[in-house]
């Protein structure tokens, strides 16, 4: 049987440098990753639509991964849209409204921009699903991207530290929501300011606690609010 290999936040086409896929030699690594694979799962943030970038140039920079994932000679990729490639299918979110479920199959057409990248990575014959907010690979593993914890915990987003009540439909997640400027300013002071190369040694320990402490904990609030039953979650 075909391996399964699980990869997230790409963010290819970032300002600030996170996207490490855009580098040869870590793309290479990537391929060669893939070699024994037949399906592969992208847990969300494959692109970085959130940075204010025009689409369209994202989609240029993002380009030669794409094709390099789609002549890796996979059989299957399923991608699943995070909070930062969310504009790949928020006008089918907003569409399904109280119906949205905890797995459900996006067309791969729902926004212009989606069909693009659906057309990108099936260049090399491997069937594309589209699936959000969540996917069950067998019975008893859930995988997803992870933003839904953002809403059990305060400030909103992953580097907060305070517990909130979670939700109990997918709907209630997707709510728009207007941080306030602190939150605003704090996020892209953290991104800037903190989570640089040079300091990683630092905030790898930093973060790891955080995610420990606060993030897993939210995030199995959203899981039991949400009635998800697995033995293992996958989250990006």
């Amino acid at each position: 049987m075909a391996a399964t290999l699980l990869i997230s936040d790409a963010h290819l086409g970032s300002r600030v440098g996170h996207a490490v896929l855009q580098r040869p030699a870590e793309l290479a690594g990537l391929l060669t990753a893939l070699e024994p694979v037949g399906h592969l799962v992208i847990l969300g943030d494959l692109l970085e639509l959130n940075e204010g970038r025009p689409p369209r140039e994202v989609l240029d920079l993002a380009a030669p991964t794409l094709r390099g994932i789609a002549e890796a000679g996979l059989e299957r990729i399923t991608l699943l849209p995070g909070n930062h490639d969310r504009r790949l299918i928020s006008p089918w979110i907003s569409a399904q409204g109280a119906d949205l479920r905890l797995q459900a199959t996006v067309p791969p057409d729902a926004t212009p921009l989606l069909a693009e990248v659906v057309d990108q990575l099936s260049g090399g014959g491997a069937e594309v699903q589209v699936v959000y907010p969540g996917l069950s690979l067998g019975e008893r593993i859930w995988v997803t991207h992870g933003h839904y914890l953002d809403r059990a915990i305060a400030p909103q987003g992953p580097y907060g530290f305070l517990a909130r009540p979670a939700p109990t439909t997918p709907s209630a997640h997707e709510r728009p929501r207007t941080p306030s400027r602190r939150h605003r300013v704090g996020g892209r002071w953290i991104q800037e300011r903190i989570l640089r190369p040079e300091l990683a040694p630092f905030t790898a320990a930093g973060l790891d606690w955080q995610m420990r402490r606060h993030s897993l904990p939210a995030l199995a609030r959203v899981l039991g609010a949400l009635g998800v039953e697995a033995d293992y979650v996958v989250f990006g």
